[in-house]
């Protein structure tokens, strides 16, 4: 027993922290992220880990992303935004092939011309034809026809109707 002593735990190991890194990337967490905030979406999505270990994996992304300082942002700003995110995280859509590349999703973006969009959703169709649950991704899609466009399942999709480029 170990009485007037603190208790040593044993740091994380580097593929502990790969493993946590991959599993941010898959949950989509904001690079810029607080730790707070990260420790949240793993409680969310059931993953394991403490403090030390999210740290380090966060530093390690920010590292690789080359962030080197942290942009300051209105405390009201982002926690909001962020728990709408962690809100939207569907458990079956976990692993999908898309994760990371949602721009090349979406359904439209500003000032973009119509040949740049079809592109765009050419490559993001090709990506879904490799993705282990585009079957989960057509439920989702249906259980929220009418609020989300884009490419979902394979297929470009606006609010009233369904197309392939």
């Amino acid at each position: 027993m170990n009485r007037g002593r603190p208790r040593r735990v044993k740091p994380p190991t580097d593929s502990q922290i790969a493993a946590t890194v991959r599993d941010f990337d898959r949950l989509g967490t904001p690079v810029d992220a607080t730790i707070a905030e990260i420790l949240d979406a793993m409680r969310t999505a059931g993953l394991r880990g403490g403090t030390d270990r999210a740290r380090l994996a966060q530093r390690t992304r920010q590292a690789r992303d080359g962030i080197t300082t942290r942009k300051a942002r209105p405390a009201h700003q982002y926690p909001r935004a962020f728990a709408l995110i962690a809100a939207l995280v569907d458990g079956r859509l976990l692993g999908a092939a898309c994760v990371g590349q949602h721009a090349l999703f979406d359904d439209r973006h500003d000032g973009e011309p119509a040949h740049e969009r079809d592109a765009r959703h050419r490559a993001a169709v090709a990506i879904c034809a490799d993705c282990t649950v585009v079957d989960n991704c057509e439920h989702v899609y249906r259980e929220n026809t009418g609020k989300v466009a884009g490419v979902w399942a394979g297929h470009t999709r606006t609010h009233t109707r369904r197309s392939t480029p």
